[in-house]
């Protein structure tokens, strides 16, 4: 699994301070709960719910609906 490391400063440039405390979550959730047992994962074919619903819980797959409504607006839709 290749390590994607931005500098601070390049964060900042297209990151609210609310994106990199959810990429430092993502990253530590990833060291901590998937690297472990990926392997394993593999050879089996498939990820146990229980990952899917620990990155649930985290909020991993939740969207701010507000963020949607101002893409939409800025001409980002498809």
């Amino acid at each position: 699994m290749k390590d994607i490391n931005f500098k601070q400063s390049e964060d900042a440039l297209f990151l609210e301070e609310e994106h990199i405390i959810l990429k430092e979550q993502i990253k530590k959730f990833v060291e901590n709960e998937v690297k472990p047992k990926a392997k394993k994962w593999e050879v089996d074919g498939f990820i146990p719910r229980e990952v899917f619903k620990k990155m649930g819980a985290l909020g991993f797959f939740g969207y701010n609906l507000s963020y949607r409504i101002w893409w939409i607006g800025n001409g980002c839709s498809r």
